[in-house]
């Protein structure tokens, strides 16, 4: 069972995920049907204060948290 998770996990995988619909091997309907059972976990994020070192900014630099951020999009 392991197995079959695992190639699940590769096959919405967003670095190969757009391959696969391109490709026909995963369809459109699915990856919404996933994307619609993956639950939120907002409540469990961290906030980190890191600098950026090819920036030299900080990530936060401007106030914005991360929900502010994701609701203007």
């Amino acid at each position: 069972m392991r197995l079959h998770n695992a190639i699940n996990d590769k096959l919405y995988d967003i670095r190969l995920r757009d391959k696969f619909v391109a490709d026909g091997n995963l369809s459109k309907n699915d990856v919404d049907t996933y994307c619609a059972s993956l639950t939120d976990d907002t409540e469990k994020a961290i906030s980190l204060s890191i600098d950026q070192p090819s920036t030299n900014v900080h990530p936060l630099a401007n106030n914005n948290n991360i929900s502010q951020r994701l609701e203007n999009k």
